[in-house]
């Protein structure tokens, strides 16, 4: 854990003082060493930063992104198949989800017709 928050340490430093830096370097160095300040800070810093702390936590990019795009459908069919739950309560829960969801729809639909008038 401690290593991931240095991680994330570097990430925000870096993000936050390529700014300032490029500007300070612009103004007493020149234009063209302040924007290649921030093109470094921004452009080369950051990403390695990222897939550092990345590594170091263990993660990967692909990870990240399964967390942010969780399908309970899905999560449902893997509990299925590995036999976590029978195939009743597989239908029970998947009749729930698709109820909820043609809800959601119907909130959504009526929302955006009030929106319209």
């Amino acid at each position: 854990m401690r290593r991931a928050t240095l991680g994330l340490l570097l990430i925000v430093c870096t993000a936050v003082f390529t700014l300032p830096a490029g500007l300070l370097a612009a103004l007493f160095l020149g234009l063209r060493i302040g924007l290649a300040v921030m093109i470094v800070g921004w452009l080369v810093l950051l990403p390695l930063f990222i897939l550092i702390g990345l590594y170091v936590s263990g993660r990967s990019i692909q990870t990240v992104t399964e967390r942010v795009e969780y399908d309970p459908v899905r999560e449902l069919k893997r509990r299925y198949v590995s036999g976590e739950i029978d195939e009743e309560e597989f239908d029970r829960k998947l009749a729930m989800l698709v109820d909820e969801d043609t809800k959601q729809h119907r909130r959504d639909a009526l929302e955006f017709d009030n929106l319209e008038r």
